[in-house]
C-alpha cells in the first residue's frame, strides 16, 4: 500500500517513456521475430522474411522447415536486421525503467466502475519482470494484495516496439512506447467477470514529439450491424480436409437419447452452432462489407478483403479493410483458448487478436463468416462497440530509499537505506 505518498509531488512517468522512445527501433530489431526464438535465444541469422500483410516472420534458416512457416500462400518481403544482442538490449531497459510505479486518486477515482479499479492509487506497483516478446518488449508491474506479498490484482504493461501488430507494408505500423493499465479485480470479487481482462487504461508516445494522452476504456454499447459477404472461398475446415461425414455425423450424435437435454439446453442459451455446422459451412466470403447500427459504429464501416495468408491466425481468417479507408482495420476471430465458449469475430485495429485494446467491435459468439452469404443472417444483433475518451490520470515514480555507494578507496559496493 502507498499510504502517505503524495503521487502529485513525485516525478512523472513521461520522463521515462520519452527515455525510452528514440529506442523503439531497436527493440523490434531485438525481439523474438522467428518460431525458433525464445526470451534467451536468437536465431542465428540476420535475414529474415516478413508478410506483407499478416506480418508473420519467419529466419531463413528455418524457412520452409519443419522448424518455420511455409510461407508459399503470404506476400512476403526480405527484411534485415542488425542489432540483435537481446542482452545488451535489456540492460538498457533495466538502466532506464523505475523499479516501481504508482497512479493517483483522482485520476483512478475516474475510471468507470465497470473495472472496479477503485483504491488503486494505494496501491505500488512494483516492477516484476522484462520480457522480450514478438517485434516489442514488455516492461511488467504487479499491483499486489497483502502488503505487496500476495496475489496480483492489478498490472501495468509498458510495451516498447510495435503498439500495434500489422503487416510488413500495412499503413500506419506504429513503433513507440505504449502504458496499459489492468485491474484483475473483476475476476476476483463478485460479479465475477471470466476470461482475460481487458485493460482500462492506455498511454501511447508514437510521434517524435514524445506527447502522449491517457485514455480510458468507457462501457460497451451494443448495436445491430449489417455484414453482408460477396463472392466464395474455401472455409477453414473445407481447407483443413473435412469433408460431409464430419457433419452428418455430428448431425446423428445430436439425436442421441443422453443427448437430446444437452442439445436442447445449447440451444436455449443459442449455442446450438458448438454442436451443428450451419448448411453452407464449407465456403466463407472473399469480401465482406459491414454497415448499418448507429453513428457510433461508423468506425467500422468498410468492405473488408480476405487475405490469402494461412496458418498466422485463428482459423486462418483474416480479412482487411480495403486500402483507401483510414485506419487499417482487420477482421478476426478471437479464439477460446480455454474451450469453455465459442470463437468469436472482431474487428481490431491490431492484426493480433492478443492485443484487446485495439478490439473496436465483438460480434456475438453464434455469428460465423458464411452468414454473411446468407441474405436472411445479414443483419447481426448485439454487436458490442468498444470505444476510448481522454482521462486525467498520472503515473509517477517513487523515490527510492536505497543509495548505492562505492568510495574510491574501496571496490567494494555498498547498498544503504536513507535515513
Amino acid at each position: 500500500m502507498t499510504r502517505g505518498i503524495n503521487a502529485s509531488t513525485l516525478p512523472c512517468i513521461s520522463d521515462v517513456f520519452k527515455k525510452l522512445f528514440p529506442l523503439a527501433k531497436e527493440a523490434v530489431e531485438s525481439s523474438i521475430l522467428c518460431t525458433c526464438e525464445s526470451s534467451g535465444r536468437s536465431s542465428l541469422s540476420a535475414d529474415f522474411v516478413q508478410c506483407r500483410q499478416c506480418g508473420v516472420s519467419c529466419c531463413r534458416d528455418c524457412l520452409h522447415s519443419t522448424a518455420g512457416y511455409q510461407l508459399e500462400g503470404h506476400d512476403a518481403k526480405s527484411i534485415t536486421v542488425t542489432s540483435r544482442d537481446h542482452g545488451i538490449f535489456q540492460s538498457k531497459l533495466h538502466e532506464i525503467v523505475p523499479t516501481s510505479v504508482v497512479f493517483d486518486e483522482v485520476g483512478i477515482s475516474a475510471l468507470s466502475q465497470e473495472h472496479r479499479a477503485k483504491d488503486l492509487d494505494k496501491f505500488v506497483f512494483n516492477l516484476h519482470r522484462i520480457r522480450r516478446d514478438k517485434k516489442a518488449w514488455r516492461i511488467i508491474y504487479y499491483a499486489r494484495a497483502d502488503a505487496g506479498t500476495g496475489e496480483p490484482i492489478a498490472e501495468f504493461v509498458v510495451t516498447i516496439g510495435e503498439v500495434k501488430e500489422r503487416g510488413a507494408d500495412s499503413t500506419g505500423v506504429k513503433r513507440g512506447v505504449q502504458g496499459q493499465l489492468t485491474s484483475f479485480l473483476p475476476a476476483k470479487l463478485p460479479p465475477l467477470v471470466y476470461g482475460p481482462m481487458v485493460p482500462c487504461a492506455k498511454l501511447t508516445v508514437a510521434s517524435d514529439d514524445g506527447k502522449f494522452e491517457w485514455m480510458q476504456r468507457t462501457e460497451t454499447r451494443t448495436t445491430d450491424l449489417l455484414v453482408s459477404g460477396n463472392g466464395e472461398t474455401p472455409s477453414f475446415r473445407a481447407e483443413a480436409g473435412i469433408n460431409d461425414d464430419a457433419a452428418n455425423a455430428l448431425e446423428m450424435f445430436t439425436k442421441t437419447r443422453h443427448k437430446l437435454k444437452l442439445v436442447a439446453a445449447a440451444k436455449k442459451r443459442g449455442e446450438l452452432r458448438r454442436w451443428l455446422y450451419p448448411d453452407n459451412w464449407k465456403t466463407w466470403p472473399e469480401t465482406i462489407t459491414i454497415s448499418g447500427g448507429d453513428t457510433s459504429a461508423s468506425v467500422v464501416h468498410g468492405k473488408y478483403i480476405r487475405a490469402d495468408c494461412r496458418q498466422t491466425t485463428n482459423q486462418s481468417a483474416l480479412w482487411i479493410r480495403e486500402k483507401g479507408s483510414e485506419p487499417t482495420l482487420y477482421l478476426l476471430l478471437h479464439p477460446k483458448v480455454s474451450r469453455n465458449g465459442a470463437d468469436y469475430a472482431v474487428v481490431s485495429s491490431s492484426i493480433s487478436h492478443q492485443d484487446a485494446s485495439s478490439i473496436l467491435a465483438t460480434f456475438p459468439s453464434n455469428w460465423q463468416p458464411c452468414d454473411a452469404l446468407k441474405s436472411q443472417l445479414h443483419k447481426v444483433k448485439g454487436v458490442k462497440l468498444s470505444s476510448w475518451s481522454p482521462l486525467a490520470l498520472k503515473c509517477n515514480v517513487p523515490k527510492s530509499e536505497i543509495t548505492v555507494s562505492s568510495p574510491n578507496e574501496s571496490q567494494d559496493t555498498l547498498l544503504e537505506r536513507k535515513q
